[in-house]
């Protein structure tokens, strides 16, 4: 009887707000998906239906904390095959904020890259292969990279020592470029001179 009483102003309605998120599709969300904010569940999905525009998802949220309305929406998911749910991704701190009705339009919204038309495109690639090619194939990436796992780790990172090194002298990098470019101007403007130098001293 405690329990019921203590759940009765949720059931009622009370503290809750009901708030629209228009998707430009599903992106595999359901009924009682969870909504978080700030990493917290602060809600549930209560329904979800298609339209002509993609897809419409109710969700009931706690009035507290508040969510302002300047916001991304964003369908995650747990992990490659796992539940999804929806993340409000707060773009300021200060209000305006959700209430009951808001609606979070479809510009403000994302949901992942679908699973199933990768999952085809590699099986059409797999498929154009020949079978009596693959044995051979797979063989041969193997020779190819085995035992070399040390040589590979150690050339992604000298690549990457050389990527942030020449990112932190590009300043320099850009100051030599224009510098530079008087001198060659000036060298291009003097190709025709430098030409005549063989008529005017012959060997």
């Amino acid at each position: 009887m405690g329990v019921v009483y203590l759940q009765a102003p949720t059931l009622l309605g009370i503290g809750r707000m009901t708030v629209t998120l228009q998707l430009p599709g599903t992106g595999g969300l359901y009924q009682f998906s969870n909504v978080t904010y700030r990493g917290v569940q602060m809600g549930k999905v209560t329904e979800v239906r298609p339209t002509r525009e993609g897809a419409q998802a109710t969700l009931s949220l706690n009035t507290s904390p508040k969510v302002p309305a300047d916001l991304h929406a964003a369908v995650l998911s747990v992990s490659a095959v796992g539940e999804q749910y929806v993340d409000l991704q707060p773009r300021t701190d200060s209000g305006p904020y959700l209430h009951d009705g808001s609606v979070i339009p479809v510009s403000d919204t994302s949901i992942p890259q679908a699973v199933g038309p990768m999952l085809d495109q590699v099986s059409a690639l797999m498929g154009s292969i020949p079978k009596d090619k693959i044995s051979p194939l797979l063989d041969e990436t193997f020779k190819a990279f085995n035992g070399t796992g040390t040589d590979m780790g150690a050339m992604l990172d000298s690549s990457s020592r050389l990527i942030a090194e020449a990112n932190a002298a590009s300043d320099q990098t850009r100051a030599l470029i224009e510098d530079g470019a008087p001198l060659l101007d000036g060298q291009a403007e003097s190709v025709d001179a430098i030409r005549t130098w063989p008529a005017v001293w012959p060997e």
